[in-house]
């Protein structure tokens, strides 16, 4: 009698053991949730040399999104996106002679490093968010002891990156996309300025490399409104998700992103899209 009481003892711990392996593959499977904000930096708030109207407004709508990593636990990993340009940036309009604000310039990739978008046009800023200035930092009041990483873009002098993954010719990554496979993250929140130039590309390039993208609209804020239409369009079309955090005018009757990311959690499916 003993040795079936054993037996059964054995069984069951074994039973215990490969279900728990089960459910951790399952939640590997289902992967993690990062949330994403770019270029929260203090250049780019309101009275900054590139002002993004409407952005120090936004900094509770930051920090609501931070404290989902810690009290809900609703977000795994926390990560901003920042420029950290050298004086000379190709993006200064000081850094061209007879340009003016606001110009373009075309410019393609050189010889065997030419990527997908190899030629492309860059719009010129006053100088901002230089490596080591004060306005690269993020701006005050927002909660940046909940940040797990910062990723730095636009580090060499003739190189652009809107984007939080790679620059614009795609010739150069900035290594987020290395450290989400490494965290195993599969969706991620997006919140930031500028709608229609960083956020933007970082979705579209998040999008492209296959994770799931929520785009929180009330945590995000734009330079020109037309561009900003377009951008939503757009990013829309090439698969992400609209939500907001809290829900205010002008969000289209947006799904919660709470909502969202309890769908993600479960594996089921996103809200349906939203008539821009």
């Amino acid at each position: 009698m003993r040795v079936i009481f054993l037996a059964i003892g054995c069984a069951a711990t074994l039973l215990a053991t490969l279900y728990a392996k089960w459910l951790s593959v399952e939640h590997d499977v289902q992967g993690k949730i990062a949330l994403i904000l770019v270029d929260v930096q203090r250049d780019f708030m309101d009275d900054g040399p590139v002002p993004v109207k409407g952005a120090l407004a936004l900094l509770p709508i930051w920090n609501e999104l931070l404290e989902l990593a810690g009290g809900y636990g609703l977000i795994d990993h926390t990560i901003a996106t920042a420029d950290w340009h050298p004086e000379d940036h190709i993006s200064f309009v000081s850094s061209h002679k007879g340009l003016q604000l606001g110009d373009q310039i075309h410019q393609c990739a050189a010889s065997g490093q030419a990527g997908p978008d190899a030629c492309h046009n860059i719009t010129l800023f006053n100088s901002h968010c230089v490596a080591g200035s004060l306005g690269a930092q993020a701006p005050d009041g927002l909660a940046t002891d909940r940040l797990d990483h910062t990723v730095r873009k636009g580090t060499l002098p003739d190189v652009e990156s809107y984007s939080g993954l790679f620059d614009l010719g795609h010739t150069h990554s900035t290594g987020l996309v290395e450290l989400l496979r490494a965290r195993r993250v599969t969706a991620l929140v997006v919140a930031g300025v500028a709608t229609d130039y960083c956020v933007l590309y970082t979705v579209l390039d998040a999008l492209e490399e296959g994770f799931q993208v929520f785009l929180v609209l009330d945590g995000c804020a734009g330079i020109s409104a037309e561009a900003v239409h377009a951008a939503l369009e757009r990013m829309q079309a090439a698969g992400a998700v609209l939500v907001s955090l809290r829900g205010r005018e002008g969000d289209h009757g947006a799904p919660s992103l709470l909502t969202e990311l309890e769908r993600a959690r479960g594996k089921g499916h996103p809200g349906s899209q939203l008539e821009l």
